[in-house]
């Protein structure tokens, strides 16, 4: 019987922080279960109001881009904390980042489109909406954002950075960071 769900990301930057977790967490009152990381907030809500006991492993990232979605109204809190540090990465861990072409500066652009990646919509807002009075317009995109910027449809990118090695192949460069994520276990907090 089932005791406790375990919501694990099937992105494959978690993959060895996945089959660490599933070596090691062997019980039949254990249910591993693969999602994507950016639906595992929700899905631990929605886990959580059936009074089902669960816990989610996601990137912090993500857990704030749901917090911001939902206005932070939500019943989840952070657990415990994992520091993601991967020296194959160009900040020991994925950062969310804002991406220009080589030689250019945000000031060069006298009407800034924004190619977005969708799962980050709510952190790119919240960036931008700092940085500007008037909120440009943003392209949004479920994957390879920084093509947007190559073919000429957006002027920046908003996306996360890893090894850095796809946005250098397209001619780009991190301008600026916005959010260093490590992972996070999740789960509804107290009442």
């Amino acid at each position: 019987m089932v005791f406790i769900k375990v919501l694990l990301p099937k992105n494959t930057g978690f993959k060895k922080i996945v089959e660490n977790l599933r070596t090691t967490i062997i019980s039949d009152k254990i249910d591993l279960l693969l999602f994507r990381g950016e639906d595992i907030p929700a899905l631990v809500e929605e886990f959580s109001a059936k009074n089902l006991l669960v816990l989610g492993i996601t990137g912090e990232d993500l857990y704030s881009e749901y917090l911001l979605k939902v206005n932070n109204k939500s019943n989840l809190k952070i657990i415990r904390k994992g520091i993601w540090d991967d020296s194959a990465f160009i900040f020991r861990k994925p950062t969310l980042s804002l991406l220009l072409p080589k030689n250019k500066k945000l000031a060069d652009f006298s009407v800034l489109k924004f190619a977005v990646n969708k799962k980050y919509r709510q952190l790119a807002m919240q960036f931008l909406q700092k940085k500007y009075s008037a909120m440009p317009e943003m392209l949004l995109f479920n994957g390879e954002t920084e093509q947007a910027v190559k073919q000429g449809l957006a002027e920046a990118c908003i996306d996360v950075v890893c090894t850095g090695k796809t946005a250098f192949d397209l001619g780009l460069y991190v301008s600026e960071t916005i959010f260093f994520s490590d992972f996070v276990l999740i789960g509804r907090g107290v009442e």
